[in-house]
């Protein structure tokens, strides 16, 4: 009985092992459409260039949103033993990374790459440097003469989310996995109720129901939510949820701009953004091994690193890109394909060199 036992403890923590490894893939198709959001063009009233932000921009933004989603489904059912070393550990794996790739990133940005006259010396500049970091502290929605990236502004949003995780987490855990999808219809229907009559019925003056979160925290929490579930018997679904959500979001887009006239783009809460990225999530997170998704995953570690390097990567490789040929799409998805190629390859450097030895020093091991 006992190695029966034992052989089923060892199927479930490698099944549990798979399942992870697919969410580490999911993990690196999320960044890969966060860079293609950024070389996209946003599709605006009578621009030569929405046929391709229609295409790219309909997908590309439920990638995205697939990293709330995974940030939720680990941290709002981690196992937290000491609230100080939880909140140490996260800083240290959030901000110290920020820090490094943000000051490398305001540098290639202000001293043109290196190239401009005393760029070595205004590296190691103090004034470089408290410039920095005034305008890390005012943060990325001023876009001021010296100023950090603004998508840089998911660190700040994460950092938040981080705050009040353990607390949040501390009901998502205590809710039954047959109450989950309930929760989960409940969240979504509140939000749905707000954003659809104040969009297309602003008249109507509702009273808005009292906000727990943004549309991205809905997200954060729908992915604790996720977790214990069996999504296996979903993934027949998944594919048409993607499918549903890409067309609904083709729809939606051309109808808000062109027919109600909102020109309110539906990459938020909204339905279609939330079957695509829930079939997304569905397909990745039961996907299973192979010798193609262990490679990929390799490359998961270093999706924090792409993420705050890739645009400076974006704007030295532009130039080129986004004229080698006559079509936006191709071009929009060829300077996707080289900036985040670039963004990894620097990205594996400086972490193996610096950034992760780094963390793994000043990181408190758990009680």
């Amino acid at each position: 009985m006992l190695p029966c036992l034992l052989s089923a403890k060892v199927d479930k923590i490698d099944m549990i092992a798979k399942r992870m490894q697919g969410i580490e893939v999911l993990r690196v198709f999320a960044i890969f459409m966060v860079v293609l959001i950024h070389s996209t063009p946003e599709y605006t009233p009578g621009a030569d260039t929405n046929l391709a932000a229609l295409i790219l921009q309909s997908v590309s933004r439920a990638g995205f949103i697939s990293f709330f989603i995974i940030s939720g489904y680990f941290a709002l059912n981690e196992k937290i033993v000491s609230l100080k070393k939880y909140y140490y550990n996260r800083f240290v794996a959030i901000v110290i990374p920020f820090l490094i790739y943000a000051y490398i990133h305001y540098f290639m940005v202000h001293f043109n790459f290196g190239r401009a006259d005393h760029a070595l010396s205004g590296f190691f500049s103090l004034t470089t440097v408290t410039d920095f970091l005034h305008a890390v502290i005012i943060g990325p929605a001023f876009n001021g003469s010296m100023f950090v990236s603004l998508h840089f502004w998911f660190v700040y949003w994460i950092v938040g989310a981080y705050v009040v995780a353990p607390f949040v987490g501390y009901v998502v855990q205590r809710i039954e996995p047959g109450a989950r999808l309930k929760a989960i219809a409940f969240l979504l229907g509140v939000s749905w109720f707000q954003l659809y009559i104040n969009r297309y019925f602003p008249s109507a003056n509702i009273i808005n129901i009292p906000f727990i979160s943004d549309g991205w925290f809905i997200y954060f929490l729908i992915g604790g939510l996720l977790y214990g579930l069996d999504l296996t018997k979903y993934r027949k679904y998944a594919y048409a949820l993607c499918i549903t959500g890409y067309a609904l979001t083709l729809l939606l887009t051309w109808y808000n701009f062109t027919i109600a006239g909102n020109n309110q783009p539906p990459y938020g809460i909204d339905i279609n953004m939330v079957l695509c990225a829930g079939g997304f999530f569905i397909l990745f997170q039961t996907l299973r091994e192979s010798g193609l998704t262990r490679w990929i995953t390799k490359a998961s570690r270093h999706t924090y690193g792409i993420y705050l390097t890739h645009v400076f990567m974006m704007y030295f490789v532009s130039g080129f890109t986004k004229t080698a040929t006559s079509s936006d799409v191709v071009n929009s998805v060829l300077t996707a394909i080289v900036a985040f190629t670039l963004a990894l390859i620097f990205s594996f450097i400086i972490d193996n060199l610096f950034v992760l030895r780094l963390i793994k020093k000043l990181k408190l091991s758990k009680a």
